[in-house]
């Protein structure tokens, strides 16, 4: 078998993968009686589109690194402002604060996976070195070294825009926030533009 042929098939068996596990998660939804559309604390089909557009860059260049389970919030003054809740985006970035929503835990691509953020920071807890040197992170999680933590998107009224938080972590004093604005184009989210939390 020709190495393309090869790259072709395993394409198809992370497309398979995925939709297994999308059907996996409206089957949950149905049988629980949530409706994911309008749910702030389920996380939806849709919202793993999202997911998986923020992630595409990091399978492609084969980047090695660890997705917590447990969405992130974006920073409080960006969300609220003296208590009220603040639009950014042209969306109320507070509606979908996460409670008890996990994004499920598995591999994306070869290069990415979903890990319970349990065992992150049980794993984080043993880095002693100032700075951490990863070296527990990198043993734990076969050579990652990017730690990234994503938010619930917010979607638009229609449905056709999202805007998700996004914050990568990695040794020594590598970090930073962005936010992600996303559009559905012909039923796949695309990224349209990313700002940077220090800029807003």
């Amino acid at each position: 078998m020709l190495s393309g042929e090869r790259h072709g098939m395993a394409d198809v068996y992370d497309e398979m993968r995925w939709l297994l596990w999308i059907l996996a998660l409206l089957i949950v939804d149905a049988s629980s009686g949530c409706n994911s559309g309008s749910s702030t604390t389920v996380v939806a089909g849709e919202d793993i589109h999202v997911l998986r557009a923020i992630l595409n860059s990091a399978c492609a260049l084969e980047w090695k690194q660890v997705v917590s389970d447990m969405p992130i919030a974006p920073f409080h003054k960006l969300v609220s402002v003296k208590g009220a809740p603040n639009v950014q985006f042209g969306l109320n970035l507070d509606v979908r604060l996460p409670t008890e929503a996990r994004w499920p835990r598995g591999e994306i691509c070869a290069s990415v996976r979903v890990v319970d953020d349990a065992v992150i920071k049980d794993v984080m807890s043993r880095e002693t070195s100032i700075p951490p040197r990863w070296t527990f992170f990198r043993e734990r999680f076969d050579g990652a070294k990017k730690l990234t933590r994503v938010s619930l998107p917010v979607y638009s009224v229609d449905g056709r825009s999202a805007v998700v938080y996004v914050e990568g972590t990695c040794p020594y004093s590598c970090g930073a926030g962005f936010f992600y604005e996303l559009r559905n184009v012909g039923g796949e989210w695309k990224i349209l533009r990313s700002r940077n939390v220090s800029r807003m």
